[in-house]
């Protein structure tokens, strides 16, 4: 997880085979699958419940190296009796800050 003055960013990454180029403008599709067993939801829900908190995911790919998904939600500062340490408020969820 990455921060900046305006995003927590959460990447994930995996090093399976990428994500071929006739797919990729399809994959935050409902019911767009690349699986014999899967009904295409995830990551359409996924950029629906991102969008949502007026967030945003987007990927990079390399085919033969792998995918990596980032997810960029805005940054809210708080300031909370209930917390020692600075936090942040992303969505309804609130994450304390690294030292």
């Amino acid at each position: 997880m990455n921060y900046t003055n305006e995003y927590v960013i959460i990447s994930i990454h995996d090093n399976g085979v990428g994500i071929d180029d006739s797919m990729r403008e399809k994959v935050f599709y409902p019911n767009f699958t690349t699986k014999s067993s899967g009904m295409g939801l995830g990551l359409a829900i996924c950029s629906d419940i991102i969008q949502s908190f007026d967030g945003r995911i987007y990927f990079e790919t390399e085919k033969g190296v792998g995918t990596t998904f980032f997810i960029e939600l805005p940054r809210h500062s708080m300031n909370d009796d209930y917390h020692d340490k600075p936090a942040i408020l992303v969505g309804n969820r609130v994450i304390e800050e690294q030292d």
